[in-house]
């Protein structure tokens, strides 16, 4: 496992970061914008390691819309609520950035209650 994982903004940074040596490289969309089909065209041709969103993409219907289409990790931060980081599971995320939370907080519930108004809060 590489000890530093880039994280680029833009998607062509992906690849001058890969050039520079970093072969795992982490995309995050909150200086990029939540267009669905442009972040799967780009996700597809650059190939990051993961892609990281921030929570009100994800609750806007983002994560849920890309996760099936995508064979890339997806991530949502900040995620300090239990209940929202079950909810983020359910929708397809690999995984979340927390201030608090630790994984042995977050159990095994594949149907958690209240998903709904996680995803419309932000609508």
């Amino acid at each position: 496992m590489p000890r530093f994982v880039p994280q680029a903004y833009q998607p062509q940074e992906i690849t001058q970061l890969r050039a520079l040596g970093y072969p795992e490289v982490i995309w995050t969309l909150y200086a990029f914008g939540s267009d669905g089909e442009v972040i799967r065209r780009e996700a597809k041709a650059h190939q990051p390691a993961a892609i990281a969103m921030p929570v009100d993409m994800a609750r806007s219907g983002l994560l849920a819309a890309l996760s099936p289409e995508l064979d890339i990790p997806l991530y949502v931060h900040t995620v300090n609520e239990r209940a929202d980081a079950a909810c983020f599971f359910a929708m397809g995320a690999a995984g979340l950035y927390s201030d608090e939370l630790v994984a042995s907080d977050l159990g095994d519930d594949p149907e958690p209650d209240g998903c709904e108004s996680v995803v419309t809060e932000m609508r």
